[in-house]
């Protein structure tokens, strides 16, 4: 059943935003729905913290093999290699960040579209140091379509682990500053990298990454370019310098942000240089949908599903975590999965990287 956003203001407890009464509660360009989802789970585990999810073991700066849950035959193409890079930065406290790079092996040209993913406050990586149950789990699903895959990791090089469990008023150890510049860093090492096509990259972050997609792509000043339908056909211009912020890279194509915190920007404003999408728990009491749902305008398309919780896409079973304070409520948040909306999410997502990048799973 399709949800208005007039329905899904009222069902938060929220006056309908004056730029969408106007209109009958809907706007060109956005799509706010929901599948099927599970009942509501009552007597939630309540927990001081949410163990890792199922990892699969890997060995830092080793290759490392990554198969789709759906093709696990090595001889189908979607058996591939990655390895942990090193990526310039000249912002923060270190040089160097890290990340692991994806590269396909399937048929198809030399050089292929590429997918950034952002990871959120917990980090990236699991207690052995190595790539979590998600990022590999994006990473197959991606790498399956053709497309090469860059995660990039702002925590672990600066000695990190989480910022999820900071106090409300406490300043976090890697900020929005500091993400957002490792974005234009990892712009400026795909730029040299032979095989990716630095004329089609796009932006996937979760949660805190989901709130560097909001920061990085809010440019207003090159919001003309978008409505002129400049970017889609951009081609690089050279690598971007590490530690500058530029209007926008010339071949970043679509940014993705799941479950973001919305509030900030809102308050702050929010003029986008490229398509955005969102893909939201409407049930989320971490990073609340209704911020997020006010964005929403031409450039930014919204989705959502009524219960799911932070984390939606997971693995992870529902629990109430009482280690995390910065939610609505003081006693904790929900976080685990739902799985009809976590496989409705990245259906959207893939479509709609392939119409940005103009591609398809069997014309890379």
């Amino acid at each position: 059943m399709a949800l208005t956003i007039a329905a899904i203001c009222a069902m938060l407890g929220a006056a309908l935003p004056d730029a969408l009464a106007h209109n009958g509660g809907s706007l060109g360009g956005v799509s706010v729905a929901n599948v099927p989802t599970v009942p509501n789970v009552p007597n939630v585990p309540t927990v001081p913290n949410v163990p890792d999810e199922q990892t699969v073991p890997i060995v830092p700066n080793v290759a490392l093999r990554v198969v789709s849950r759906n093709a696990p035959e090595a001889g189908n193409g979607l058996l591939t290699t990655a390895s942990r890079v090193d990526i310039e930065v000249a912002h923060g406290p270190v040089a160097l960040i890290h990340g692991w790079w994806w590269q396909t092996d399937s048929p198809g040209p030399a050089s292929r579209p590429v997918v950034m993913l952002l990871h959120g406050c917990g980090g990236m990586l699991n207690r052995k140091g190595q790539p979590d149950a998600r990022t590999l789990r994006y990473a197959a699903l991606l790498l399956e379509r053709g497309w090469h895959v860059l995660a990039v990791d702002s925590f672990s090089a600066r000695g990190t682990r989480q910022i999820c469990t900071r106090r409300r008023d406490e300043l976090p150890a890697v900020d929005q500053t500091m993400r957002r510049d490792d974005v234009t860093a990892a712009i400026s090492w795909l730029g040299r990298q032979d095989r990716a096509d630095p004329s089609r990259i796009a932006l996937v972050g979760w949660s805190n990454g989901g709130s560097t997609v909001l920061e990085y792509t809010h440019q207003p000043q090159k919001f003309r370019a978008v409505e002129q339908g400049s970017l889609g056909g951009a081609q690089a211009t050279g690598a971007v310098a590490p530690g500058s912020i530029p209007v926008v890279a010339p071949g970043l194509r679509l940014a993705a942000a799941f479950y973001p915190g919305c509030a900030s920007r809102l308050r702050r404003g929010y003029e986008p240089a490229l398509p955005v999408l969102l893909l939201l728990g409407l049930s989320d009491d971490w990073t609340p949908a209704q911020p997020c749902l006010e964005l929403a305008s031409q450039h930014v398309t919204v989705h959502g599903w009524e219960q799911a919780y932070h984390g939606f896409d997971g693995d992870a079973p529902l629990r109430f975590r009482t280690d995390i304070r910065t939610g609505i409520r003081p006693e904790g948040v929900h976080h685990g999965s739902n799985p009809a909306a976590g496989e409705r999410a990245r259906s959207i997502l893939l479509a709609a990287l392939e119409r940005a990048f103009g591609t398809t799973a069997l014309n890379p």
